[in-house]
Parts: C-alpha cells; structure tokens; sequence
C-alpha cells in the first residue's frame, strides 16, 4: 500500500524557512531548502570528475561525471574527450552543426565565411556560400574553401549547392535517352527555322 502525498505540511526547516511543502516535497523540505542542502553537501564533499585529465567538479548528488560530460553521454552515448569543445569567449570552436563559430562583436560568425571575406577583401553577399571541398566542415584551409553563388529563385536559379557543369554531367549520365531525346527535338527545331 502506497503511502499517502503529505499536502501542506511545513517545510522541516522551518526554523529559517517558514515555506508550505506540497505534495512533492523531497525529503519534507521546500525546493529552496532542498537545493541549499544539496549544495552544502556537495560543498563538504567535493567530487572530481571521474574522466580522466577533465578535473571539474560533479555539482549533481549521485553522479560521478561533471554535468558536460553527462550531457555528451546523453546526447551522443558516451563521454567523449575529457576537454571542453567549445572555446572560451573570443576563440574559434566547434559549433552544433560542425561548422567552427566566434562570437565577434556580439554576433556569432562562421569561420569559413569570415576566411572567405579576409581573401576577398570585402563582406560575403547573403547569396553567396562557401563551400568546403572536402566536406570537412571544421576544416577552413582557405585551399580548401570554394565560393559558391545562389542566384535568387525570382531568377530561376539552379538548386542549392550544384555547379552547372557537376549538374549537367549528373543528368547525362543518369538520364541518357532523354537527353538524346532533347537534343535531337532541338536539332529539328534549328533545322524546321533554317528552312523557313
């Protein structure tokens, strides 16, 4: 038999406190006083992370792994390298999406895009992309950057990220019959004009 919720008792603490414990109040205390309890014990006994060379602290009660790396073992399943990945203010870092970030006056800024500016000597058009040759986000070589235009879709321009010559040979090869099909349309077409 489940025992009953307490509903309004006092918080045990209630020398200092004086708050009403709900129906969830851990331990018979408050939320405030459960939290200031938990870091005074947490104080007392600091733990080190248990990841080798990380050194930072473990701030939640129960665990042995300091919360960054509790939060890449949630997320990607194990814990990872034992530093952090994202850079201090003011450094180039690994952002959520691969690409590398630094917030520079206020704004987050992509690297690939601010190395393609320095080698153009001018800020990048909103149509304009940098494209990394070997597909290695992380990695803006500029031998390794490429520009890349997106004319705006009033122009009818090509889809994202192809060039026309890649396109061109992609259609080629993957639909040959009808683009003999096209070409011989087209050659009668030239030739019906010429005769009239």
């Amino acid at each position: 038999m489940k025992k009953p919720l307490k509903k309004d008792q006092p918080c045990t603490n209630h020398a200092k406190c004086g708050r009403i414990v709900g129906p969830r109040g851990a331990k018979g205390l408050c939320p405030a006083c459960y939290q200031a309890a938990k870091n005074a014990a947490i104080k007392l006994n600091p733990l080190t992370c248990e990841v080798p060379d990380c050194g930072q602290d473990v701030i939640h009660a129960g665990h042995k792994i300091c919360a960054m790396h509790r939060a890449r073992l949630r997320r990607e399943g194990s814990v990872g390298e034992s530093g952090r990945r994202n850079g201090r203010f003011g450094e180039w870092h690994l952002g959520p999406k691969g690409y590398m970030i630094q917030r520079i006056d206020g704004k987050y800024v992509l690297q690939h895009r601010y190395v393609m500016a320095e080698i153009l000597g001018r800020p990048l058009e909103t149509y304009e992309h940098v494209h990394h040759k070997n597909g290695q986000r992380a990695d803006n070589d500029p031998s390794n950057l490429e520009l890349w235009v997106r004319p705006a879709k009033a122009i009818g321009g090509q889809p994202f990220g192809q060039r026309v010559d890649d396109l061109v040979a992609w259609i080629v090869e993957t639909y040959p019959d009808r683009v003999i099909a096209a070409l011989a349309a087209r050659t009668a077409q030239e030739a019906e004009s010429v005769l009239l």
